[in-house]
């Protein structure tokens, strides 16, 4: 029988799971941690349905109808046909189009997670920011305060998309000069900037100035706790070098 297609034995064929288009998944301190673009919504599972949404992502099953069992004739196959109906009809999985399926799951590199606190940017200007750089930046700020007011972190990634950029190349310090520029673009902005429109705009003038970076959420739970930032080649810019480390990396983007 084929993964995802319609031939069948008695009305009943295999298929795979994968993540619904805008949700990511993140496996920390043996709970999953849901993040649901679309909503800008975190969620938070206990374990035992954690540990049902991993063999869910994992493994092949068989569809008879609108049950689904394991394909290896676990015991637990009610169960885990009443959490596949769930996790639907909740918007987190869907049936996996083909065998290469979106079911990454991210988890820390270090176990334990960080110290909550408000986050404060950590940057120190060391030299003058070019005042066109600075400029440049404003308008990308208030351009990422728009979308994330109207479409979320959503469209904050469909922004980091679709934005034209030149030659890629990479440039540390040129990095650590962009974020200087995007913190004295904050300091002018009227509204708070919190840490997602921060590494949002500072990987669009990234893009804009040619240099590539990744764009990183990064989650924990026990205490909840998410935060965004900028990285280039593994190096966090500008921010707590332990967040790659010690946070699971829920979205990662490079652009």
């Amino acid at each position: 029988m084929a993964v995802g297609q319609g031939y069948s034995v008695m009305n009943s064929f295999l298929v795979q799971f994968e993540w619904a288009p805008g949700v990511y998944g993140a496996l920390c301190n043996d709970r999953f941690v849901i993040l649901k673009a679309s909503d800008d919504e975190y969620l938070s599972m206990s374990v035992e349905s954690s540990v049902f949404l991993s063999k869910i992502l994992r493994e092949v099953f068989v569809k008879n109808g609108l049950e689904y069992s394991s394909e290896f004739n676990s015991c637990d196959g009610l169960y885990i046909s009443q959490h596949i109906i769930l996790f639907i009809k909740n918007g987190l999985i869907v049936e996996a189009a083909c065998r290469q399926r979106n079911n990454r799951v991210a988890s820390p590199k270090i176990a334990g997670g960080i110290k909550v606190r408000e986050w404060v940017s950590d940057i120190k200007i060391e030299h003058k920011v070019k005042k066109t750089l600075v400029i440049k930046s404003f308008y990308l700020l208030l351009k990422v305060h728009r979308v994330i007011k109207r479409d979320k972190i959503k469209g904050i990634l469909s922004l980091l998309q679709t934005v034209e950029s030149k030659i890629p190349r990479f440039s540390y310090s040129k990095s650590e000069e962009l974020s200087a520029a995007v913190e004295a673009a904050s300091f002018f902005y009227p509204k708070k900037t919190m840490c997602l429109a921060f590494a949002a705009t500072l990987a669009l003038l990234h893009k804009k100035q040619g240099l590539n970076c990744d764009f990183v959420i990064g989650v924990q739970n026990l205490p909840f706790y998410a935060h965004a930032w900028v990285q280039v080649q593994g190096k966090v810019v500008n921010d707590r070098e332990e967040l790659n480390i010690k946070l699971a990396p829920i979205l990662f983007l490079s652009v």
